[in-house]
């Protein structure tokens, strides 16, 4: 099954969509058979067909309200008609119409269709949307997973705005010294120069402050200079696994950060664990759908182990025990919790609590942070309003005398 992009004439108007076809023939029979004369047709690959374009928001929305009409009794293929009318943008309503005519046309299950868009739902979305099919458990599927991303939209936020004043604070302070140090420095030493003052008989503090204004536009320059490099280097290999482990490894042991950065792929890992265990997936597949949502791949990596192990009969302790990254702490609750028969709820408790640890760790680097660079901006300014008026201090004193 392919889908096709295609544009059509009805009329005196172009009309244009994707339609859901085993080959171009029936995709151009199709069309007719709608009234339609198809005037270009396109196949759609599917990284290029499914690539995201709805927010968490959208995402949210989407799985809510998909959740909603099947609850009321309106069919599969036609509740993706009705989504595909209220689709934030009309790629997205074309996507919603082929998935709905796979359904009702190719006999389709939603994680079928959803496969034609992966960029789109996401692994773990069609992974779990699959079990609940199975286990005749979808609009409950659906309000868990819109659940899931609405807590963790909530949790981004916690985690983020707290960073937002030092972040803007940082900013502040080297535009500040560089305003100062390539503008107002510069007018000072040619009046000094004006006033009769040689380089050598400057005080030290000045001295510096001017080769410190000397270098620091070359420097600023060269420093964007790389900084844009890098960023051209990473969104080229961004793909590569290789790249992306070394920033996972990179990510997890830096230094203050690293810990922050492991309490969060962890509370994200058990977020979707204790998702897919709801959902009724067994637990090796469980496992192995909770790693990407870490966002992390060498987590990743951790809890496909882990799903081998599981998948080769081990218990759930066991296996989560082959994630050597994960906290030791972790394997006891989870071994008591998989005894006490209630590992979902177990792990949606231990994602709370990391999540809220997580949470005092930023508040507390901001807290540190903001004083800090509060005192390194009135150092920095402090220190070149010092160096330019020591000079002014020395003349004023010659012409007084």
């Amino acid at each position: 099954m392919a889908v096709y992009r295609y544009s059509a004439r009805v009329g005196d108007t172009i009309r244009r969509g994707q339609v859901a076809a085993t080959g171009l023939p029936e995709a151009i029979k199709s069309l007719q058979a709608r009234g339609l004369s198809p005037t270009e047709i396109t196949e759609a690959g599917r990284d290029q067909a499914g690539w995201g374009q709805l927010g968490n928001v959208e995402r949210i929305w989407l799985y809510q309200h998909l959740a909603d009409l099947l609850e009321s009794g309106i069919p599969l293929a036609g509740a993706l008609e009705v989504l595909a009318q209220d689709a934030p943008t009309s790629a997205n309503a074309a996507r919603f119409r082929t998935m709905g005519q796979l359904i009702a046309g190719q006999g389709l299950t939603m994680a079928e269709a959803m496969q034609q868009y992966p960029r789109l739902f996401g692994d773990y979305g069609i992974a779990i949307v699959q079990t609940a099919e199975a286990a005749n458990r979808l609009p409950q599927s659906l309000r868990m997973i819109a659940g899931y991303l609405e807590h963790s939209s909530h949790i981004n936020e916690r985690l983020w705005i707290p960073a937002v004043y030092p972040v803007i604070l940082l900013t502040l302070m080297i535009g500040l010294n560089a305003f100062l140090t390539s503008f107002i420095v510069p007018k000072f030493i040619d009046l000094f120069y004006e006033l009769g003052m040689t380089h050598d008989q400057l005080p030290i503090p000045t001295q510096i402050t001017i080769a410190i204004s000397n270098v620091l536009p070359s420097v600023t320059w060269t420093l964007l200079g790389l900084l844009l490099v890098l960023a051209g280097l990473y969104w080229f290999t961004r793909r590569s696994k290789r790249v992306q482990l070394d920033l996972a490894i990179w990510s997890l042991w830096l230094p203050i950060f690293g810990r922050l950065n492991r309490d969060c792929a962890v509370a994200r890992i058990l977020g979707m664990l204790s998702l897919a265990l709801d959902a009724g997936m067994p637990l090796d597949e469980a496992l192995a759908a909770s790693g990407p949502a870490a966002s992390n791949e060498l987590m990743n990596l951790a809890m496909r182990r882990a799903a081998d192990r599981a998948r080769r009969g081990h218990s759930a302790a066991e296996a989560i025990s082959a994630a050597h990254l994960l906290p030791p702490a972790l394997l006891w609750h989870v071994q008591t919790a998989e005894k006490a028969g209630n590992l979902a709820q177990a792990c949606r408790k231990l994602c709370d609590s990391y999540l809220a640890r997580a949470q005092m760790h930023t508040q507390y680097i901001a807290a540190t942070l903001e004083p800090l660079l509060i005192i390194f901006v009135g150092l920095c300014v402090g220190t070149i309003g010092y160096s330019i008026f020591l000079p002014l201090v020395g003349i004023i004193g010659e012409l007084s005398s």
